[in-house]
């Protein structure tokens, strides 16, 4: 073999990235029940992605020999996203045509002319491909990458081979039905000749629902009727290069995939840099509401809700986990921080404004008795529910696209015919009750002016130079 640069592998890598198709999905006409996972999937993918080309630009002027020492890196990162993506929708074999998994293909097999090891060996670090044979196929090098999926062992269990195990099952069942009716004993459910463990609930629901074709030949299965064309459509449709898996893992891999996303992320300012940065606007209210709640305020607020649901029970937890949102966000909106522009400032506003949200939901009517008092008889302080609906309207001017300036909020409720029943909820400052949303808004405006301050100056300096 002609040794080869390092900044040579990398050069090609970086073209041939460029090169792959984008295979984006249309999020927004997806039924709702799946733009969720849908957009954590791309999100994943972009992030991926740009993770993958940072790390190559770094490379792209090594002049040591393409080795796997020196290309020790690129394995690590392989390593890494195989663990962030297993048993979810993002995975190698449930999502095999998104832009990031054909790029980690492209680069396992570059990798793996320097080792002699397998691409999936490299693809799947737990995974030793020759050990695993499937009839008339061979190892597992000779299946695609959608035509196998990994068990609940991490193992990978053959799409067709699986469906073999399903028929005997089924056939098993019914004979013993038969049998238990006859007093004859029912015969063993798998041959010896079938290299396959039983299939767990999990593995087989992944089965069951890999594709159209596999649900079709699943639903033959258990009627006992046309399994033949069923099965010879099915493994037609996995030999070909268009087959559309359609397996998921559900809610819980839902759940596994934006936990591991977000793994490392420890402020607002992170968790709304990848916002601004991959997520579409018109999603950034579902992108939050994916995040368990103990994340979310891990992340934003640094309150650990599982120890405070240790020390507090039901009333009483809605009741401190308020207390403590409210301290924690009067204490951020202090702050004097600096972003570059009003989408940025808009990102950061509406992570601050998902936990307000949630804990005053959840939390009392008033924050004392005497704001109660003052509240109800006298009207000098809103209530939760003016608040909560004040808080959506501030929600839309932070989704706004383009985005409208923070500073204009008088504006943006005047242009709408909101003004009046949301300007007092939104900036009112109270005795006896919470400002916790009047401080953001308060805050949003300061720092919308202040980037229009900054824009101001650049355009200054700009006009000074073209004189």
């Amino acid at each position: 073999m002609n040794a080869r640069l390092v900044n040579d592998l990398v050069e090609e890598l970086l073209y041939k990235i460029k090169l792959l198709p984008q295979n984006r999905m249309n999020i927004q006409a997806l039924p709702d029940d799946q733009k969720a996972i849908a957009l954590l999937i791309q999100l994943e993918s972009d992030m991926s992605l740009a993770s993958l080309v940072s790390l190559l630009s770094k490379n792209v002027h090594c002049m040591e020999t393409a080795t796997p020492e020196n290309l020790h890196a690129f394995y690590t990162w392989l390593n890494k996203r195989y663990y962030l993506t297993l048993m979810t929708d993002a995975s190698l074999s449930l999502t095999p045509t998104s832009s990031i998994n054909l790029a980690c293909v492209m680069l396992a097999c570059n990798l793996s002319k320097y080792d002699n090891k397998q691409m999936y060996d490299l693809l799947m670090p737990n995974v030793k491909s020759i050990n695993y044979i499937f009839p008339s196929r061979g190892d597992l090098n000779s299946l695609k990458l959608h035509e196998f999926i990994l068990g609940s062992d991490e193992k990978p269990l053959s799409v067709e081979q699986c469906f073999t195990y399903l028929e005997y099952k089924v056939q098993f069942a019914r004979s013993r039905s038969k049998s238990s009716s006859s007093n004859v004993p029912s015969s063993s459910p798998l041959p010896s000749d079938l290299l396959i463990k039983s299939l767990n609930l999990d593995e087989e629901g992944l089965i069951a629902n890999h594709s159209q074709e596999a649900s079709q030949y699943y639903e033959a299965i258990q009627l006992n009727k046309n399994k033949s064309e069923c099965k010879m459509a099915l493994i037609e449709a996995l030999r070909s290069d268009n087959y559309r898996v359609l397996a998921s893992y559900g809610e819980e891999g839902k759940v596994r995939l934006v936990s591991n996303l977000l793994c490392g992320i420890q402020s607002p300012l992170e968790l709304a840099d990848i916002m601004y940065k991959y997520v579409p606007k018109q999603f950034w209210s579902l992108f939050l509401e994916t995040i368990k709640h103990e994340d979310l305020f891990k992340i934003v607020l640094n309150l650990d809700l599982e120890k405070l649901r240790t020390t507090c029970q039901n009333a009483e937890f809605k009741k401190t986990l308020w207390l403590n949102t409210d301290e924690m966000l009067l204490l951020l909106s202090a702050d004097d921080f600096t972003f570059d522009d009003e989408s940025q400032l808009h990102a950061f506003m509406l992570c601050l404004r998902e936990t307000y949200k949630i804990a005053r939901k959840e939390g009392p009517e008033y924050k004392s008795n005497m704001g109660y008092y003052v509240g109800y008889w006298f009207s000098w302080s809103h209530p939760k529910e003016a608040m909560l609906s004040s808080c959506d309207v501030f929600g839309d001017l932070l989704q706004s696209d383009p985005p409208h300036p923070c500073h204009d909020l008088k504006g943006y409720l005047k242009a709408r015919n909101l003004y009046d029943k949301h300007w007092g909820p939104l900036t009112t400052f109270i005795c006896f009750g919470t400002n916790t949303l009047a401080s953001l808004v308060l805050m949003a405006m300061r720092l919308s002016k202040k980037i229009e301050a900054q824009l101001q100056v650049v355009k200054q300096m700009v006009h000074l130079h073209l004189q």
